[in-house]
């Protein structure tokens, strides 16, 4: 995966589809990990799936004005290897802060890896 530093200042970035595969940019925090947030116990990897989404993203948190380093990951690897990385039950928050545009993959059966899909009852 290419990790690339991207300044947000209103010019285009984040998903596109090469090769057919879809690919989504992940910021990531300050130790190079993806950026997450947890909410009501579940821990949601922020995705963003163009350049105006991340920026209204930015611009809700106040950050519209930093640099941004971002990881390149197709969705389905967020799915499929990144969320059973991650301790406790998680997801993929593509385009938070986007309103209506926004979509939620929660770690349910059919959406992540059986293996960590969380059971109705909240538990793995």
């Amino acid at each position: 995966m290419r990790s690339s530093r991207v300044w947000l200042a209103g010019s285009s970035l984040c998903c596109w589809v090469s090769s057919g595969v879809r690919r989504c940019r992940v910021p990531l925090d300050a130790n190079g990990d993806g950026w997450s947030a947890n909410q009501n116990g579940v821990r949601w990897i922020c995705a963003f799936s163009d350049e105006d989404a991340l920026a209204r993203f930015a611009r809700a948190r106040g950050d519209a004005g930093r640099e941004w380093t971002c990881q390149r990951v197709p969705g389905a690897r967020l799915l499929d290897v990144m969320v059973p990385l991650l301790p406790g039950p998680a997801g993929v928050a593509l385009d938070a802060g986007s309103g209506d545009g926004g979509m939620l993959f929660p770690p349910v059966a059919g959406i992540v890896p059986d293996s960590v899909a969380v059971d109705p009852g909240g538990t793995r």
